[in-house]
């Protein structure tokens, strides 16, 4: 018979579950505080390679967690009995950074509600580890991968309310997001920042987002996402600004705006339906169709791809004005004496720069890859446009337009190689 040990610590009870666990495992009560306990736990499991098993008496047994803890190297922390940790001060349950490699952290549910705004989980460098079968409740923000955090796989994941987003990756690369549940974030289900490239996206859903299910914003590349479904977001469905991309059998329905957005270039989707989006098209043009090429926060829309997709709209009064959509050229030449806001984006031949601070344009137009001046602004280079401005090369093919309130096409471009836009 393999025995679980006795954890004695100061204010709590011991639990000894015979042949529940294995030697190593250190059985925890979820019961009033448990932050010092847990801390000095997963400490002694660690070293001996075992498990945290934090226990429910009963299904939703709640115990307190004042601050945030740090993971360490091999941590393994389960729940048992559907246990709930309640967040104090801090906002975060959890904080890893390049020592917390190889972590478990599995069947716990986070209750955020009452805490301030932060990330409940937060990695920064970390090299690997598994997070699965959590239900964030309300909060500030739900999981971040940073700064080069990768070989992550966040598993069968439950966010529900969160005040900002679900899961966001930024500047971290070969992550996996397989089965996550996002529901009613103020902000996006998954948002990928920066350089953040061969992450995987698999199975997310959302009945409610304030923006979209996913975000990919330019400087991300290489990533996939498959199998998803967006009901009813605040934005587009799916927004696609970074480059070469992968997408696969996605869903989107009765959006405020697209059912795709592609502000990018060189991504591909293969399969897919959107139906009964451009929920608020009367708010802004550019949220018209099923499938959409526009320009916009740094993407330049070229050389995308869509192939094997359904655009109907099965409403009684549709909203979906089109099926395919693709739109002016929106960035402003650059040109001098002009007063620009910081974060602005101007065009300069075939460069996209954007503003590092407010100012008056110089004399000189920016120039290169890198910082650039023109003697009145400092500018960054974003993106690069190939043979022309416009949306561009961009290809819509095996589209099954089925019903629409206006038109099954729409380039408002004079682009010369946009193909099934028209």
């Amino acid at each position: 018979m393999r025995l679980s040990r006795m954890l004695r610590l100061p204010g709590l009870a011991a639990i000894l579950l015979p042949g529940m666990a294995a030697a190593s495992d250190l059985d925890l009560a979820c019961r009033g505080d448990v932050t010092a306990a847990l801390e000095a736990a997963i400490a002694d499991t660690t070293r001996a390679g075992g498990r945290v098993v934090l226990q429910a008496d009963r299904p939703g047994a709640r115990c307190g967690l004042a601050r945030g803890l740090r993971i360490p190297a091999g941590m393994r922390l389960v729940g048992a009995g559907d246990p709930v940790l309640v967040l104090g001060a801090s906002g975060r349950a959890f904080r890893g950074d390049a020592g917390s490699g190889g972590f478990l952290l599995a069947g716990l549910t986070i209750d955020a509600g009452d805490a301030p705004a932060a990330s409940v989980i937060e990695l920064r460098g970390t090299p690997s580890g598994r997070i699965e079968r959590l239900r964030l409740l309300r909060p500030g923000d739900g999981i971040l991968l940073a700064d080069g955090t990768r070989d992550v796989t966040i598993a069968d994941l439950t966010v529900l309310g969160s005040r900002l987003h679900g899961v966001t990756i930024a500047d971290s690369q070969d992550n996996l997001v397989d089965g996550a549940e996002l529901h009613g974030q103020r902000g996006f289900g998954v948002i990928l920042r920066g350089d953040s490239h061969g992450n995987r996206l698999t199975r997310l859903r959302t009945v409610f987002s304030g923006l979209e299910l996913v975000g990919m914003t330019w400087q991300t590349h290489g990533n996939s996402l498959s199998d998803s479904t967006a009901l009813r977001t605040g934005d587009n469905c799916y927004s696609i600004t970074g480059s070469h991309n992968r997408l696969e059998n996605l869903t989107g329905r009765y959006c405020a705006g697209n059912g795709i957005a592609f502000y990018g270039s060189w991504n591909v989707l293969r399969g897919g339906t959107f139906t009964g989006n451009s929920q608020r098209h009367e708010v802004r043009r550019a949220w018209s169709a099923g499938i959409a090429f526009l320009q916009g926060f740094g993407g330049v829309a070229q050389h995308n791809q869509v192939a094997e997709v359904v655009v109907d709209d099965d409403q009684p009064r549709p909203t979906q004005q089109l099926g395919v959509m693709t739109h002016a050229a929106l960035y402003r030449d650059w040109a001098p004496g002009e007063r620009v806001a910081a974060g602005e984006y101007r065009r300069a031949g075939l460069r996209l720069y954007r503003a590092a601070a407010a100012g008056i344009t110089g004399p000189t137009p920016p120039a290169g890859e890198g910082q650039a001046a023109d003697g009145g602004v400092a500018w960054a280079f974003v993106n690069r446009f190939e043979a022309t401005p416009l949306p561009d090369f961009n290809r819509a093919e095996g589209i099954d337009i089925r019903r629409v309130a206006r038109a099954p096409r729409e380039d408002l471009t004079p682009a010369q190689h946009n193909q099934g836009t028209r």
